[in-house]
């Protein structure tokens, strides 16, 4: 394991004194900069560096599987923020800057999934330390779970959800250990809450009223009681929808708040540094972003808005300028770009810039992808069946990488780590040919 200033949670450290560094063998420390930076470690001993601003969002994870809720997270089990493990977004080791990068190489195989598949999330649902993904199918109102095995899938199965699934996402909203899965179905204005039982079944589900027709769904702590709830973006009434979960397999109430027109994607982001998790929203209709800022008790503090390019349809939040803040990136479905709004860590942006990507740009997805310490973007382009890699500078800007090829109309996107050699993987649903790619990073390099 490489050296740093902690090894072990410490209750009365200073966390945000301390700055991180890894061994020098191991040409990588953390960035010089005005937000200190921790390094973490996971139980097979890779180390990350993160911020330690980041300690009031982050959620505990499984202390025995190590698994984490979240699509995008990883567990560790060293760090300041808490004597348990806990997991650590993916996106904000990006943070903190490392020595060195790698070429990028990906290559792709694809499965069958259930007709039209719109949304992928991914998780270890049967507890076999091994990830999987679950793919919401439109057409044929199913979940499908795929079973992960490093760089294979070696099984599925199916779950019934209510009426054209366009989102999914997967927590663990009863607190047993088990990962769960929530669907957003349009059609009949619905929630899907799916309970795991930690093998390749499930204990249950639940139905639950949104807005109408919800086209996205997120999860967090809204309320602050340690119980996960729940976020829609109703694409039908213009609002968002809050449901607040009971850490058992009900709830407790739910809120809704408005926003701008149409919105169809939602992510949860301390924006303003508060500690409390926030909401962006993208607004497809009247080409916007929605801020609203949360309270931590059901309720929200204002709200800002932004201008995107035209027809706004996937959101996704990173520190693209390494400056402690979060930051925005918007795919622009109808002017075939990506906007990044860049946050002052307050309540507002202190600038934006447009780059161009593919035709019709439909789902975006941040991770440092070469593992040079800054953060990229890559983002799926529904119309030409290609996803187009964006290689961040640090400073806010982006680069053209590369163009690869998609198949069957690319609907959704997400990274995470896949076979576990510490590179952020794809993985795509096609919409068209009703299938999903997986996209191993094959990046050389000695830096994770």
């Amino acid at each position: 394991m490489s050296s740093s200033p902690h090894s072990a949670w410490q209750p009365t450290l200073n966390c945000s004194l301390q700055q991180c560094y890894v061994s020098s063998n191991a040409n990588d420390s953390c960035r010089l900069s005005s937000t200190p930076c921790f390094n973490y470690r996971t139980s097979n001993n890779i180390t990350y560096c993160a911020p330690a601003s980041i300690c009031s969002i982050l959620e505990s994870c499984d202390n025995i599987t190590y698994r984490c809720a979240s699509n995008t997270s990883i567990c560790v089990v060293n760090s300041c923020c808490a004597q348990q493990v806990v997991c650590l977004p993916l996106s904000m080791v990006n943070f903190c800057e490392s020595a060195t990068s790698c070429p990028l190489t990906f290559i792709s195989q694809s499965f069958p999934v259930g007709f039209l598949p719109t949304s992928v999330a991914v998780g270890d649902f049967n507890c076999d330390g091994k990830l999987d993904g679950i793919v919401a199918n439109s057409g044929s109102n199913t979940v499908t779970v795929l079973f992960g095995s490093m760089n294979d899938i070696i099984g599925q199965t199916s779950f019934p959800t209510g009426v054209n699934p366009q989102a999914v996402a997967v927590a663990d909203f009863n607190r047993d250990g088990n990962l769960d899965i929530v669907v957003a179905n349009s059609d009949d204005n619905t929630l899907t809450v799916i309970l795991g039982n930690g093998i390749n079944d499930t204990l249950g589900q639940g139905i639950f009223s949104t807005g109408t027709s919800p086209q996205s769904v997120a999860v967090a702590d809204f309320n602050l009681d340690d119980k996960l709830d729940i976020i829609v973006a109703n694409s039908g009434n213009h609002t968002v929808t809050v449901i607040l979960g009971d850490g058992v397999n009900d709830t407790i109430g739910q809120r809704s708040f408005s926003t701008g027109k149409n919105p169809r994607s939602v992510a949860v982001v301390d924006f303003n540094l508060d500690g409390k998790p926030d909401v962006v929203i993208a607004n497809y209709v009247d080409n916007t972003v929605t801020v609203l800022l949360g309270n931590g008790a059901n309720d929200t503090i204002g709200q800002a808005t932004f201008p995107t390019g035209g027809n706004p349809r996937s959101v996704a939040v990173g520190d693209f300028n390494l400056d402690g803040k979060p930051d925005i990136v918007v795919a622009n479905f109808g002017t075939n770009t990506v906007v990044i709004l860049l946050g002052n860590g307050v309540n507002d942006t202190i600038g934006q810039k447009s780059f161009s990507t593919g035709i019709n740009p439909q789902s975006v997805v941040v991770s440092d992808f070469n593992l040079d310490g800054k953060p990229d973007v890559i983002v799926a382009n529904f119309g030409d069946n290609t996803l187009t890699i964006l290689l961040g500078n640090g400073q806010g800007s982006f680069t053209a990488y590369e163009t690869l090829p998609a198949t069957g109309n690319p609907s959704s996107i997400v990274t995470s780590d896949f076979n576990g050699d510490g590179k952020p993987d794809l993985v795509v649903t096609n919409y068209y040919n009703s299938t999903v790619s997986v996209f191993e990073n094959f990046c050389s390099s000695n830096v994770l």
